[in-house]
């Protein structure tokens, strides 16, 4: 596995970067940490969408949402289950809270990382920039912002994450999948 900073390797699809800016994050470097494990550190994003602006970043250097698979949902449950708590730590209510990722090419940085906003955003601008597309059938519309659970439920289909619209088959909406969200 690789963990950012250390060298080792897991698979060449989690290459690491040299000037990654989320390798090896911390407060020294000018961050503002709110949660680290093991495995994630969470910060606040510099440039706030939303009234709270969280990153959820894990520790091990993953490039973007787009490559993410099967192997990656327990990962992917526990970035959504710290969110969650930290809103929540915070009075967000259920519906004041929006966790998702921006899809390739349209991201900032190439370290896969969950925007966790507590609501209400701060711009129409950033409302459009961190809105997600449904389709009826639970998948993704049209849009380069997925939230955690459509991204959960493309990945546990056998599918990928991508811009365009994902239609999911009716076998991906099972009770393990439901579990996680």
């Amino acid at each position: 596995m690789i963990v950012c900073g250390s060298g080792a390797i897991r698979d060449e699809r989690h290459s690491e970067l040299r000037d990654c800016i989320f390798c090896g994050i911390r407060a020294e470097k000018g961050f503002t940490i709110v949660y680290e494990s093991g495995f994630f550190v969470v910060i606040e994003d510099r440039s706030p969408a939303a009234t709270t602006h969280l990153l959820c970043i894990p520790k091990t250097h993953i490039p973007h949402v787009k490559i993410l698979k099967r192997s990656d949902l327990a990962m992917l449950a526990e970035m959504k289950s710290i969110a969650v708590r930290l809103l929540e730590e915070r009075g967000y209510a259920p519906t004041e809270q929006s966790l998702g990722f921006h899809t390739p090419p349209i991201y900032s940085v190439n370290h896969l990382h969950l925007h966790v906003l507590g609501l209400p955003f701060r711009s129409r601008f950033q409302r459009f920039a961190f809105s997600p597309a449904w389709r009826a059938d639970g998948g993704k519309g049209f849009a380069w912002f997925s939230t955690i659970d459509q991204v959960i439920r493309i990945i546990s289909a056998g599918k990928q994450v991508r811009i365009r619209s994902v239609r999911l088959p009716a076998s991906g909406d099972s009770e393990s999948i439901r579990a996680m969200l």
